[in-house]
């Protein structure tokens, strides 16, 4: 099981809301069906992350910025135990 924590798409870094999913496969549907609807395109999973440090999804801005900031997600059992809290 993942949390991912969804971030604004605009002005500064915040989290939006949080949400479970049972693979980073399903979670990064959700991150793409959450941003592209914003212009958002090439949402991926950052490449080269510690994957015990949880990992970070992607995209390019409506304005043609790579890298921004989507999401932010974690390994947890799905019972709310650590890291998942």
């Amino acid at each position: 099981m993942v949390e991912v924590q969804f971030m604004a798409l605009t002005g500064p870094p915040k989290r939006v809301k949080t949400e479970r999913f049972t693979n980073t496969k399903e979670a990064i549907k959700a991150v793409q069906a959450y941003a592209e609807p914003h212009g958002f395109s090439n949402i991926k999973l950052v490449d080269g992350d510690d994957p015990y440090d949880g990992f970070r999804i992607t995209g390019k801005t409506p304005g043609g910025r790579n890298g921004r900031n989507i999401a932010y997600g974690d390994w947890c059992d799905g019972e709310g135990e650590l890291p998942c809290e």
